[in-house]
């Protein structure tokens, strides 16, 4: 099963609200699951839901944003799109 996990960069969240996102997103990856994720550059969400699926040795399949920007074929909606298109569930 791919498991999509996207989300915020971590300047939104508190210390506190990290490890509460981390044991979510360790608590959503089942067993033999892909995390799929796109290496925001604000580090956040998608950040951990790479190190929580190292930690569990789970497979990554990842998609980051060739270019900064919203539009064009290499930015964040191409990226979104083939997270969406690639996971079985988005959390």
């Amino acid at each position: 099963m791919n498991i999509g996990i996207v989300g915020s960069g971590a300047a939104k969240f508190t210390t506190d609200q990290i490890v509460t996102v981390k044991l979510l997103i360790e608590s959503i990856l089942v067993d033999d699951c892909t995390v799929v994720s796109g290496a925001s550059p604000g580090g956040g969400v998608d950040e951990w839901a790479e190190e929580v699926a190292n930690k569990l040795g789970r497979a990554k399949q990842i998609f980051p944003a060739e270019d900064h920007t919203w539009l064009g074929n290499k930015g964040f909606r191409r990226r979104n799109l083939r997270i969406a298109k690639t996971s079985d569930v988005v959390h």
